[in-house]
C-alpha cells in the first residue's frame, strides 16, 4: 500500500484555475476531450513498458510512469504537500484542493491529446508521489499544447523538473506536438529567464505572461537548458 493511499507502484529498472477553465471551454467542459480511456485506463503491459527508474543528481532514485485513472489520491497528495507560494505560481492562486471533476479530468486521459508523467519515490515503506508534468493539446489535431508541472516542495531544486520536462517534451513530439504554451506569473523570474534562454517568446495577457516554446528548437530539447527551470520547480 502506498504512503499516499494509492496502490503500490510496479517498477522496472533502467485567480481561477486558468489552465483547467480554458481547456474546459475549448473541449466541452472537459468531459469529452481526452477521455477516451477513462473507464479502464491503458493496458498494464504498456504502462510497465513506460515505467522508468532514474537517479537525481543527489542520488535519489525516482520512478516515472504515465498517470493512471487510479492516481487521483496521488494528485491530492502532491497538492497538499506544495507550499502556498508553489500553488500560487502553478494555479495563479493558492489553490486548496482539486474537485472530483478536476481529478477525473486530470487522470482519465487519452495519452495522446492529453498526456501526463508522474514521479514517485518507492522504498520499503511504500510509494509516494512527488511530482507530475502534463501537456494538453489546445485543440484536436493541433501542434500546440498547454503544459503544466507540479512538484512537492521537498523535491524542488533537485533536478526532478528537468527529467519531467524532458520526458514530456519527447512524448509530445512523438504525438505531433511541436510547441508548448504556458501561462507564467510575471514574478516567476527563474522560469522567465529559462524560457528566454531556451528561445521562448512571451505575450502579456491580463495578469500573466503567455509563453510559447518550440520543442524543435535545440535549446528547448537540451537538458542543460532546463537546469535553471528546475531551481524554480
Amino acid at each position: 500500500m502506498s504512503r499516499d493511499g494509492g496502490p503500490d507502484l510496479p517498477c522496472r529498472g533502467p485567480r481561477p484555475d486558468r489552465f483547467l477553465m480554458r481547456l474546459r471551454e475549448r473541449h466541452g467542459q472537459g468531459e469529452r476531450h481526452g477521455q477516451a480511456q477513462a473507464a479502464v485506463g491503458p493496458d498494464p503491459t504498456w504502462v510497465l513498458a513506460h515505467t522508468w527508474s532514474r537517479t537525481l543528481p543527489d542520488g535519489t532514485e525516482v520512478v516515472f510512469r504515465p498517470i493512471l485513472p487510479q492516481d487521483k489520491r496521488y494528485l491530492v497528495s502532491i497538492l497538499r504537500r506544495m507550499s502556498v507560494e508553489s500553488r500560487r505560481l502553478r494555479f495563479h492562486h493558492a489553490k486548496a484542493r482539486l474537485t472530483r471533476r478536476e481529478l477525473r479530468y486530470l487522470t482519465e486521459i487519452d495519452y495522446e491529446d492529453h498526456f501526463a508523467w508522474c514521479a514517485f519515490i518507492v522504498d520499503d515503506t511504500g510509494t509516494s508521489a512527488i511530482g507530475v508534468a502534463r501537456y494538453i493539446r489546445v485543440a484536436p489535431m493541433s501542434d500546440h499544447a498547454e503544459v503544466a508541472i507540479e512538484i512537492v516542495d521537498q523535491y524542488q531544486s533537485r533536478g526532478l523538473g528537468t527529467i519531467l520536462i524532458d520526458l514530456l517534451a519527447q512524448t509530445a513530439v512523438e504525438h505531433g506536438v511541436t510547441s508548448f504554451i504556458a501561462y507564467v506569473e510575471p514574478v516567476n523570474a527563474s522560469v522567465i529567464r529559462w524560457a528566454q534562454r531556451a528561445g521562448g517568446s512571451f505575450v502579456g495577457e491580463t495578469g500573466v505572461l503567455r509563453l510559447e516554446l518550440s520543442l524543435l528548437a535545440a535549446g528547448s530539447r537540451d537538458p542543460s537548458m532546463n537546469q535553471e527551470l528546475v531551481r524554480s520547480t
